[in-house]
């Protein structure tokens, strides 16, 4: 893979280098030998424990790469797990990055590119139901879905997986059987319902009148901390950055 392949994708201007990917992909190969992988999955917490049943598996930790970022999210190793899993030659992200957890799009995504580089060629994860349109546009991109099926108002799923998009989002209902309290997955629900009417607003809680004589942004605003916010590049803030701006905000909004 040549240099500008890498980045052909980017509708922004990179927020690594070239240079960057290979020297943490050759930090990871230095501790690999001779082997490379097939195939990077890349799961949610749940699936996490596949790391542990890799065979003639090597540990490395995000914290000892070069320009890796830490996964922050609970439950999350933090770290690659490379070996044999059915016989393929894989590597296991325990620990991803989000951009809920303040980090850019190019950080979030930095691990894949690295992982390319090292060899592997199939990516495995774990995505927003949204995303599974990609396979009508991306060549190579396939969907496969776990089947499911609500009865009585409870999601039971069939663990069987089958090719095609999952027929429904089916993040509340996770959400559910994770534990959730109840008042938020209700609460989840009638906003989702919103939300698939077409509505542009949703609708404001019931203690929203309460809330009324609370400053607005427009109060304190000023169009100068609207200005800030428009002026911001969300594909190359650092969570540092975006924490001093927002401190920094703050501070304007409260005079």
């Amino acid at each position: 893979m040549n240099k500008s392949d890498f980045f052909t994708a980017d509708a922004v201007k990179p927020h690594f280098t070239y240079d960057d990917y290979c020297e943490s992909a050759d930090m990871i190969a230095s501790h690999l030998g001779d082997f490379r992988p097939e195939v990077l999955l890349v799961l949610g917490s749940g699936l996490g424990f596949l790391g542990d049943r890799v065979e003639a598996r090597t540990c490395v930790s995000y914290a000892d790469i070069p320009h890796f970022r830490a996964s922050t999210a609970p439950g999350h190793e933090g770290r690659f797990v490379f070996g044999e899993l059915r016989g393929k030659r894989v590597a296991v992200m325990q620990g991803r990055m989000h951009c809920y957890e303040g980090y850019t799009m190019a950080e979030a995504a930095y691990a894949v590119r690295v992982v390319r580089l090292l060899g592997a060629k199939t990516l495995f994860a774990t995505h927003y139901h949204e995303l599974t349109a990609l396979e009508q546009t991306l060549p190579g991109v396939r969907n496969y879905n776990i089947t499911a099926k609500k009865q009585g108002g409870t999601l039971l799923f069939l663990r069987k997986i089958v090719a095609g998009a999952a027929d429904d989002s089916y993040g509340i209902e996770v959400a559910k059987l994770a534990g959730v309290p109840d008042a938020i997955i209700t609460k989840a629900k009638t906003y989702l319902r919103e939300l698939e009417s077409g509505a542009t607003e949703l609708a404001a809680p019931a203690h929203a009148a309460q809330d009324a004589a609370q400053m607005t942004l427009g109060d304190a605003a000023g169009d100068e901390i609207a200005e800030q916010l428009r002026s911001i590049d969300l594909n190359t803030i650092t969570p540092l950055e975006a924490m001093r701006l927002l401190f920094e905000l703050q501070q304007k909004a409260r005079g």
